[in-house]
């Protein structure tokens, strides 16, 4: 992904996995099962990996089809 943290940290926060541009800080999703890529901030550079989707469903696995 190009990115260069400067600090990584977890929390919960469903904007999370992203990286802030303006901190070099890279934040973790520490709840698995709150993980979406529909969330949206200014301050924050999403980091999604590729995930299949079905309608009326946020994310799944390949497996998971």
């Amino acid at each position: 992904l190009e990115v260069q943290c400067d600090v990584v940290d977890s929390e919960i926060n469903h904007i999370l996995p992203a990286f802030s541009v303006m901190r070099q800080e890279c934040s973790l999703q520490r709840e698995p099962l709150l993980f979406s890529c529909a969330g949206h901030s200014p301050k924050y550079r999403r980091l999604c990996p590729c995930r299949d989707f079905l309608r009326g469903q946020v994310a799944l696995c390949r497996d998971c089809l």
